[in-house]
Order: C-alpha cells, then structure tokens, then sequence
C-alpha cells in the first residue's frame, strides 16, 4: 500500500506490490519479478517523487527494493537529502544487481551529496546491501552531523569500521553481515548507547571498544573463526562492565567453556542458538555463570530440521546457584533432548526464579507445532514437580507460562 504523506515517503515493495516471501523463493516468480513487477515499482517510485511538490518538509524517506536491474538510487537519496527537515533515511536495495556495475555502490553519491542540506538535519540513516567502503563510512559519520542512529548491513567492500569521536549524538550504531569486513573500532563515542556488531558470518574480525561510557546495549555473534569469547575480549574491561543487555547469536561450537570474560553487571541476556541433535548446551552454563547479577534471560533455539520432536533423555549438569535470575523465557521450543538439559540447568541453579515461559515452535506447520507444544506440556510438569514444585501454571496463557506462587501473591 502506497503511503505518501507531507512530510513522508514510505514505499516497502512488498506491500506495494502484493507479494509474498514464499513465491519470492520461486526461481520463476524471482523472472517474473525482475521483468515485469520490478521494473513497475521503480517506474512508481520515480512518478512519485516526480509529482511530490513539498520536499522541503519531507522528514521521512524509506524505499525498500528486493531486486531490480537499472533504476537511479543515486536520485533517491539526493531526493531525500534535498529536504532541510529529512531526520530518517531507509533504503534497501536487496539483491539489487545492474548488468554494468554490478552490485549497488554510491561513489558518485558521495560527489553529489557534499552540499546537500540534509546532511545537517538527517537522525537516522539505514542502508542494506549497498556496498560502501571504508571512505564512504567516514565520510558517513563525519558529515552527518546531527546522526543518532547509523546502520549498514550486508555491505561487501565495508573491511575497517574506524568510528573515534566526532559523532556527538550517535546513540546507536550497526554493522551487520559484512562479508569482508576486517575490524571495528569505536572509541571516544559519548553518547553511544547501543552497539550492533554481527560482523561476518564467515571471517574473522577484530572488534575493539574503548571509551564508550554510556554503552550499555550489546549484540554481535560468532562463528568458526570468531568465537564469542573472542569477540568479547575485544572490549576493555571498563566497557564489559557498563554492559546491562547483552543478545548473542551462535551455537556450542563458536562458544568455549574456558575463557569467556566476566560480564559482572550483566541484567538481561538474548540468545539466539542455531543447535542441533548431538550438540551440548554445556558452554551457555558457564556463559550463564559469567554473568552473576543476570534477572532475564531468552533462548530462542532455530536451526532445527523438519523432523523435530526426538526422543532421549537430557544430561543433567553441575549446576552453580545463581541469585539474581527471576524470568526465562524458551521460543522455537521443538522438543530435544538439549533443550530439556537447558530447562533443568535453569530450573537446578536458579534459585530466586520467579516466571518460567516456554513457546513452542512456530517455524513449521501447525501440526508439528501442535507436537512441539504436546511434547513440552508432557515433559515440563515432571520438571517442575521436582525443581520448583512451589511454580503454578498460567491456564490462560497459551505457551506454558509457569510463575512462583510469591509473586502471584504481591
């Protein structure tokens, strides 16, 4: 649906177009697309900013493009930042592909972009797959001046992120699914709040974090090559220790048991664990135990194959008291065995918990997520009787919502 307003320009494709991610992954429709819808939309998105006659007051911009061959980016941004009151900027250009330059870059963007006056008043700026590099960033967070959020994502020649003062108001910054990307260094930042580093889901890359005293918000990933306690030993001790919410995205393998860093003020911890059947949840205890002060944590297990409720029973680990942790909440729940080791970890060491919600999967058909919710009102009880037989259960939740008959009674 098309939402043109006085002071907003938001033109998502797939709501203007009607398509669905499902036909999208058909090699046909993605033909379909590319010859006929595709060319539609940019035809559409030019009409409109021919016929828009108040850019002055534009505040908005967002066009969202998952694939096309030709059209004129270059417009759009300058379009955008023609506007003196333009605070948010989104475009992404997804899979964007031209027979002659191949994937999106702007070089002759930055040419063009040096007198525009947008460049004084622009708050946010999000840019997926176009590819800047490391002079176009600088040139981002030295130029933008009034930037409180900045995010790149899937950019292939962005390789060392250097961010050292200057950008008094950024509050938030992301840099995610760079394939190349080398290193990132942030110092001197003030007024940073929130960090974003998913890096490269392939290489290795340095992260280096140094006088950030309002960081407080932290989400990055590991693989093969960069594990998470890698990743956090790429912070000073000063930075971990302002660390209040922290979201990981890994799995067993990227995750050692030995040397991951203390995250001492740690509150609420986010994990996202691509697991699978013989792996081991033993890593994210002691990932657990390295946060002494944690109150909320979230698991969402993804990765699953199709086949998903297995029998066996989990291993039940050695487990530390832990004082702080009051919420757990499990989504994606399919019914393994390792995630009823994880259940019964939480359930042993957790010994001030006062809410325990497990959500069954919802990636796959109803009838296999009928399984996975059965399976978790089968098992979770027996667990419950054992651990915590002071919990009861929320009848009118519709996950399995368990909570301490103290907290039912303030």
């Amino acid at each position: 649906m098309k939402n043109v307003l006085s002071t907003r320009v938001n033109l998502p494709y797939f709501e203007e177009l009607g398509s669905t991610d499902e036909e999208y992954l058909e090699d046909e429709y993605i033909e379909f697309l590319q010859e006929e819808k595709f060319p539609k939309y940019v035809s559409l998105v030019n009409d409109i900013l021919d016929s828009y006659d108040d850019v002055e007051n534009l505040k908005e911009f967002i066009v969202d493009v998952p694939s096309f061959e030709g059209g004129n980016p270059e417009r759009w941004f300058e379009f955008a930042l023609s506007s003196t009151k333009i605070e948010i900027i989104e475009i992404n250009l997804t899979y964007f592909f031209n027979s002659d330059s191949g994937f999106y870059t702007f070089p002759r963007l930055i040419a063009n972009m040096a007198g525009l006056p947008g460049l004084k008043s622009l708050k946010e700026l999000c840019l997926k797959y176009i590819h800047i590099d490391d002079m176009d960033f600088d040139f981002l967070v030295t130029k933008l001046v009034s930037l409180e959020k900045l995010s790149i994502e899937n950019s292939e020649r962005l390789k060392k992120v250097v961010v050292n003062g200057g950008v008094e108001k950024l509050e938030e910054l992301e840099i995610s699914d760079c394939l190349y990307l080398e290193s990132v260094e942030v110092s001197n930042v003030m007024n940073l709040v929130c960090l974003k580093c998913w890096g490269s889901m392939v290489y290795k890359y340095i992260l280096r974090l140094h006088n950030v005293p309002k960081l407080t918000h932290f989400q990055t990933s590991g693989n093969l090559r960069n594990s998470i306690e890698q990743v956090l030993s790429g912070i000073s001790v000063s930075v971990r220790d302002q660390l209040l919410r922290l979201k990981l995205a890994t799995n067993p393998l990227f995750l050692s048991i030995r040397d991951i860093p203390k995250l001492k003020n740690l509150k609420h911890m986010e994990l996202l664990i691509d697991m699978h059947e013989r792996d081991s949840a033993f890593s994210f205890f002691q990932l657990i135990e390295a946060c002494p002060l944690l109150e909320k944590l979230e698991v969402n297990f993804w990765g699953y194959p199709c086949d998903m409720v297995k029998d066996g029973e989990p291993e039940e680990w050695y487990s530390q008291r832990h004082k702080h942790l009051k919420m757990v909440t499990f989504s994606g729940y399919v019914g393994w065995p390792i995630e009823l080791e994880f259940a019964i970890y939480i359930l042993k060491s957790a010994v001030r918990l006062e809410e325990f919600i497990v959500e069954s999967c919802d990636r796959y058909d109803t009838a296999k997520k009928e399984a996975a919710a059965a399976h978790a009102r089968e098992k979770f009880p027996p667990l419950l009787r054992k651990f915590k037989p002071f919990f009861v259960v929320q009848p009118e939740s519709p996950n399995l919502h368990y909570v301490a008959k103290k907290k039912l009674a303030i």
